[in-house]
Formats: structure tokens, C-alpha cells, sequence
């Protein structure tokens, strides 16, 4: 568990109100109560922000079903837990449930609210974000487009909705490889969140990354460092102690250290963020496993493969033992640990964790998907250099086909 005061804090909330549901449970003799129902999602939100996405997902689930059980119509406590799981699912790496259950809650709220609602709004940007973990970027822009367009109708005047509803925005076009627009959203959010909050604020701190990311879409390395560092800044007066916040910043000006060139740079923040992590989390977390994947690529920039190799495989040890199934991170961990192998000229092993990648994508995604097509190119790649061009040819062939099923769908 971490040391970190607010992580203990939540631990301690977590443990009352568990106590609290035993409680509850055993006045309602452990039958279907609305009070119990609420209990068991306010649980899985403590869990989702310590971070346990079992859990989370578990107590979602006991709560959706206690919800469907108490209300045999359209409800909106059944369509706030419906999304709720989607969200869940979307910490659990599971993007295929992800849709399902935010499209779900969209249909029902739709059924609810006639006009305009709030919770409306909100559910669309949702099924956006879904939709972008899928691979739809064209429908992850159309939703978080009607999500803007919709509160824009709600409120009047400035509001942190819109300003948010303006970053996704942002982020959906950068998703469509339009960084101009891209820029321009997350400036337009920028400008909003700071005319809301003369001080610092949480929100403006992760809008200045949002920025700073769009800067570097747009080769733009000088702003990129800027906005990051105003980030950075920003975080630590918010934070007086370590925080996973601080932690996120120092590796994003890393990141764009070492696009800008400054690879000695990159390796100095990675290192600190690496370091932050641990103070914050005894045991493994995801954001440590992140953290130890970064610091990998910094060596490699660096021209260490042994480090390279060495901290991708503690990276992906610490995914493994956090996920008990198929998830995204620890395929992304997988396709690390291979191009280590490469960096240290072992082959053989290369081909071994990229197969295992491409499998484990196979698996997450139903059809064409970008990562999967990325996978294919790069099982092509090490084909090539053990010599084998038959199977070189075969798996690039693969890879291009899916290519331009994707160009025809976009």
C-alpha cells in the first residue's frame, strides 16, 4: 500500500464504509435496497480512485445488478451504473465492454431525458472515449463533437464542462491526425479553464500537458517543453508532498526532452518520476510499471540496451502480476520487451514477445485495429532479420492489407 497520506486516507475511507455495507446489509437482511445499491457504487468509485480496477469493476457490477433487480424500468441509477462499469471496464484494459455498457447508458438516458440533460452530455463524451479506445477515431470525434455542442446549449457562459468538452475535442482530432484543430481546441480550453480559475487549479495543470501535447503533435519541441514545465510547475505548488500528479508531469518533460533531442534530460526526469513512484507505492501499481516502462525507453534513447531491457521486463513482470487476463498494457509491455531484445541484438526473443503481442491483440480487439496492424509490421521486421523472408513477406502482406482497410473505413 502507499505511504502517500491520501492513499492511506482512501485505504481508511475504503474499510468504513465496507463496514458500513456489512452494516447495511444485515438491517435489509441482505435483500435488493436502494441504500445498499448506492453503497456498493460509491465503494467502487473509492476503489477506482485508489487505483484496485478488480475491485472497482466488482463492486460496479454487484451494484448494477442490485439496480436492474430493484427497478424493472428505465432508471436513472441503472443508467449512471451502466456507465460506471464502462468505466470500469475501460481501467480494466477491456475497451470492447467499455463500448458496450457507456452505449448502453446512452440509449437509456436518451429514453429518460427528451431535451438537453447534463448526464446526457456526459454519456456521449464517454462513448467517445470508448470509441477511441477501439480504434474509431471518426466516431470518437462525432461524439465528443455532439457532447461539446451540447453543453455549450446547457450553459450560457464559461463553464469547466465546456472547457473539458473543448480538450476531448482537441483529442479527437489528434486522434484523426489533424493536429492543427487538435492545437486550437486544447488552446480554446486553456483559455476557458484559466478566465474560471484566477489561481492554480488541478484542471488548468492538466490542460497546460493537454497543450504542451499538441505542441509536440505539431513539431513544435520549444512549446512542447514550455507548457510541460508550466505543468510541472503548477503540480508541485498544488502539491506540497509527492503526488502521482507531479509524478506524470515530471515523465511527460521527460518524454518531451527527449523528443526535443536532450536524451540525457529525458533519462534525469524518467529517473525522478521512477523515483517519485516508489516513494508513493510500496507494492505494484500501474502507474510504477508505467514509470519503469518509461525509464526503459530513456536508456534506449541513451544508447543502454542492457538498462533498456532490464526495466521493459520489470515493466511487463509488474503487468503481469497486476492484470490476471488479456489487457492492453500488458500487450503494449509485450511489443517493449521485443524491441529491447532487438536494441540487444537478440532476435530470437525478439520474435518470441512480438508474437505474444500480436496474439494478445488478436484477442482484445475484434477486426482492424491500429496496434494490431503496428504489431503485424513489427513481427514482419524481426522475420527479416533472422532471414526469413517467406514469413517476412507473409506478415507484411498482412499488415498492408489491414492498412488499407482501415484508410477505406476513415
Amino acid at each position: 500500500m502507499s505511504h502517500n497520506s491520501v492513499a492511506e486516507d482512501l485505504i481508511r475511507e475504503i474499510n468504513d464504509n465496507l463496514i458500513l455495507l456489512d452494516e447495511k446489509k444485515a438491517i435489509s437482511k441482505n435483500s435488493d435496497d436502494v441504500e445498499v445499491a448506492n453503497l456498493l457504487n460509491y465503494i467502487g468509485s473509492l476503489y477506482a480512485s485508489y487505483g484496485d480496477s478488480e475491485s472497482e469493476l466488482n463492486y460496479y457490477k454487484e451494484s448494477l445488478d442490485m439496480y436492474k433487480r430493484l427497478f424493472s424500468e428505465d432508471h436513472a441509477g441503472i443508467a449512471t451504473s451502466l456507465n460506471n462499469l464502462g468505466l470500469a471496464y475501460r481501467s480494466n484494459g477491456d475497451s470492447k465492454n467499455e463500448l458496450k455498457h457507456h452505449l448502453e447508458a446512452l440509449e437509456m438516458y436518451k429514453r429518460l431525458y427528451s431535451d438537453d440533460h447534463y448526464d446526457l452530455a456526459t454519456s456521449l463524451s464517454n462513448v467517445g472515449l470508448a470509441y477511441r479506445n477501439n480504434g474509431d477515431y471518426e466516431n470518437e470525434l462525432k461524439y465528443q463533437k455532439q457532447a461539446l455542442e451540447m453543453r455549450k446549449r446547457l450553459y450560457n457562459c464559461d463553464h469547466v464542462e465546456i472547457a473539458a468538452s473543448l480538450s476531448n475535442v482537441g483529442s479527437a482530432y489528434g486522434s484523426n491526425l489533424d493536429p492543427v484543430n487538435e492545437l486550437k481546441y486544447q488552446l480554446e480550453s486553456l483559455k476557458m479553464y484559466r478566465r474560471l480559475f484566477d489561481d492554480d487549479h488541478q484542471s488548468v495543470a492538466l490542460c497546460l500537458s493537454n497543450v504542451a501535447s499538441s505542441y509536440a503533435a505539431n513539431d513544435d519541441s520549444d512549446n512542447e517543453i514550455k507548457y510541460h514545465e508550466e505543468a510541472l510547475a503548477m503540480y508541485k505548488r498544488l502539491h506540497k508532498r509527492d503526488h502521482p500528479d507531479i509524478a506524470i508531469s515530471l515523465n511527460n518533460l521527460g518524454s518531451a526532452y527527449g523528443s526535443a533531442g536532450h536524451t540525457d534530460k529525458m533519462l534525469k526526469f524518467q529517473l525522478e518520476a521512477l523515483d517519485m513512484n516508489k516513494r508513493l507505492f510500496d507494492g505494484d501499481h500501474p502507474d510504477l510499471a508505467l514509470s519503469l516502462n518509461n525509464v526503459g525507453s530513456a536508456f534506449a534513447s541513451n544508447g543502454e540496451p542492457e538498462n533498456e531491457l532490464k526495466f521493459q521486463k520489470e515493466a511487463l513482470d509488474m503487468y503481469q502480476r497486476l492484470y490476471d487476463s488479456d489487457h492492453l498494457y500488458i500487450a503494449t509491455s509485450l511489443n517493449n520487451v521485443a524491441i529491447a531484445y532487438r536494441s540487444n541484438t537478440d532476435y530470437q526473443n525478439e520474435l518470441k514477445y512480438q508474437l505474444q503481442a500480436l496474439d494478445m491483440y488478436r484477442r482484445l480487439y475484434t477486426g482492424d485495429h491500429h496496434d494490431i496492424l503496428l504489431s503485424l509490421s513489427n513481427v514482419a521486421s524481426v522475420y527479416s532479420n533472422l532471414g526469413d523472408h517467406e514469413n517476412s513477406s507473409k506478415f507484411q502482406s498482412l499488415a498492408d492489407e489491414m492498412e488499407k482497410r482501415l484508410e477505406q473505413q476513415n
